[in-house]
């Protein structure tokens, strides 16, 4: 069985990261910043992602298991300060998806809101977790559980790169 203490843990950080994650649907002129300047190739003035700053996304969600869900649609993505250095985040009513990119002592994970109850990946455990500190990018097709031990396939796709014109 599953420590529940860990999911209880998952559901209050979820809580408290997406508080003020409505959809605003307000874009800041200012550049989206992104980790593009860690490749050698990337534009000088791209940066990473910047802590407090939240910008759009789309993204792709599938669910199935315990709980079916699946939708395409807006999506956030924030840089944090401190815990995960990026968390994207995608809704579909009272529905959401809310994947934590790897930050200085925590690891990458995953939580699935069915409006009812949370399933969160395994803590410290990576597989099928491609989720970019930078914020521009999650991939995801891991397994996710609930307090009872029920698992969903959570498979999710965020695109959050800033789409350069000509």
């Amino acid at each position: 069985m599953r420590s529940p203490r860990l999911l209880l843990t998952a559901l209050a950080l979820t809580a408290a990261l997406t508080a003020c994650s409505g959809d605003d649907s307000s874009e800041s002129d200012a550049p989206a910043g992104d980790a593009a300047s860690q490749a050698p190739d990337a534009p000088a003035e791209e940066e990473t992602q910047v802590p407090g700053e939240e910008r759009g996304c789309r993204a792709t969600v599938s669910v199935t298991g315990a709980v079916e869900a699946s939708w395409e649609g807006k999506a956030t993505v924030r840089g944090e300060e401190s815990g995960p250095s990026a968390v994207y985040l995608t809704a579909d009513g009272k529905v959401t998806v809310t994947a934590y990119a790897e930050g200085e002592d925590f690891p990458p994970s995953v939580n699935f809101y069915d409006g009812k109850q949370v399933f969160a990946t395994q803590p410290g455990k990576a597989t099928g977790l491609d989720i970019r500190p930078d914020g521009k990018v999650a991939e995801i097709d891991a397994e996710a559980f609930n307090v009872e031990g029920e698992t969903v396939q959570v498979v999710a796709s965020f695109d959050c790169a800033k789409k350069k014109n000509g």
